[in-house]
């Protein structure tokens, strides 16, 4: 995260994920078992990767943004944040 950035592996890390996630779709399109569970695991390792890099980078963020009070700042962020989306965004 030296050497990019932790803006750049943030945007990186929502494209992976967005593009991962658009490719979920088009799944149902592939007719052969072998490719489609070989698709499907490609596409989800990026995904995994995706989300990896953006939740470290925004953790970064976070604690650069807010140095004082880092602790506080991270419990809010997985409470109010992380855990109210789980509630309320349909799976």
């Amino acid at each position: 995260m030296n050497k990019l950035g932790a803006k750049t592996v943030f945007n990186v890390g929502i494209l992976a994920s967005g593009i991962s996630c658009f490719s979920f779709g088009f799944l149902d399109d592939v007719n052969d078992h072998t490719w489609f569970i070989t698709l499907s695991f490609i596409i989800r390792i990026l995904e995994a990767l995706g989300s990896a890099a953006f939740v470290t980078s925004a953790f970064t963020i976070v604690a650069a943004e807010f140095p004082d009070s880092v602790a506080t700042t991270f419990v809010s962020d997985e409470t109010f944040i992380l855990r109210i989306n789980l509630l309320y965004i349909p799976s």
